[in-house]
């Protein structure tokens, strides 16, 4: 049995800040939902809580203190200039403006050049590397980034989406997302037909990339959405070569969904109904609750997700 180290504050070090191992508490506790393997932390967890996992799931959860030896799950960084390459939205800019995927061009701000002059549209920068859309943000004339990063327009999204590229099944999931106003990811869902044939193309282009670099490729996930009146594809607004949320989810579909729709989902917890509480996924006194939420319909599901909170979204 493996022992596993949740290490989601992987950005911070591939962009060299400081690490931050309190960062995997908000979500290493749920792979106690989906996984045998021993989770290694420094937090301790209730009594309570651990009953409730094994309520949900049928599993007992494995936590130990024994952070020593423990694999680092959520990003490989045994060859820190390979994660860096793969995960930087520099490079994967630039690949999509060489392979022409989309009408709209990515302008990339590596220090070796000026900030592009832009024109009246709205644009936003992203930093080379962020987590959940963190790093993410709408610039005024006259923006001097803190970071290398990339600019791309503002365009008005219709549907958010991903692919996840599973080792194992060696296949694209494609599943849905859905990120705030200030681009912040919120949730995914899954349901049975969604696929998007255009994007799966394309998909399979950014794998043949990936294993010029890799024998065997891991997880890693392509953030995708569409824009416009016609609902015109951006592809590759991102890679993550690493787990995510999408991952967890996609293991939560498998594990325990039984009607069509199903997704996981974020609520702050100042903003989640108190009654709601019990139903989380979550240590209560998490500043962010997970929820498992299945529905009929996709606008069952969305209406449910949108009812848990104590403010009309």
């Amino acid at each position: 049995m493996a022992k596993i180290k949740i290490n989601i504050d992987f950005e911070n070090v591939l962009s060299g800040s400081s690490s931050d191992n309190s960062l995997s508490h908000p979500v290493e506790y749920l792979y106690a939902y989906i996984t045998d393997d021993s989770i290694a932390t420094n937090k301790n967890y209730s009594e309570d809580f651990l009953s409730k996992i094994e309520r949900i799931s049928g599993r007992k959860a494995k936590f130990t203190k024994e952070l020593s030896l423990a694999h680092n799950y959520w990003g490989d960084l045994s060859n820190i200039q390979l994660a860096r390459k793969l995960n930087s939205k520099i490079t994967w800019a630039k690949y999509g403006n060489e392979r022409n995927f989309n009408k709209v061009k990515s302008f990339i701000f590596d220090g070796s050049s000026e900030m592009p002059q832009l024109n009246d549209r709205e644009y936003i920068f992203k930093s080379e590397f962020n987590l959940s859309g963190r790093g993410v943000q709408r610039i005024p004339r006259g923006f001097q980034p803190k970071t290398l990063g990339v600019v791309v327009e503002l365009l008005e999204r219709k549907q958010d989406f991903s692919l996840l590229f599973h080792p194992e099944e060696e296949k694209f999931i494609h599943y849905k997302t859905l990120v705030d106003s200030f681009f912040h990811f919120k949730g995914c869902y899954f349901e049975k037909n969604f696929f998007f044939p255009k994007a799966q193309n394309y998909a399979k282009d950014v794998l043949s990339e990936i294993l010029l670099s890799v024998n065997q490729p891991d997880f890693f996930s392509i953030d995708c959405f569409t824009y416009g009146k016609e609902e015109s594809l951006f592809f590759l607004s991102e890679v993550n070569y690493r787990k995510s949320i999408g991952q967890i989810g996609y293991e939560f579909s498998l594990n325990f969904q039984k009607k069509p729709y199903g997704g996981l989902f974020i609520i702050p917890c100042n903003k989640l109904k108190k009654e709601y509480l019990e139903c989380s996924l979550s240590p209560m006194e998490s500043r962010i609750q997970f929820f498992w939420l299945e529905a009929q319909s996709e606008a069952e599901l969305l209406r449910k997700y949108q009812s848990y909170f104590t403010v009309v979204l």
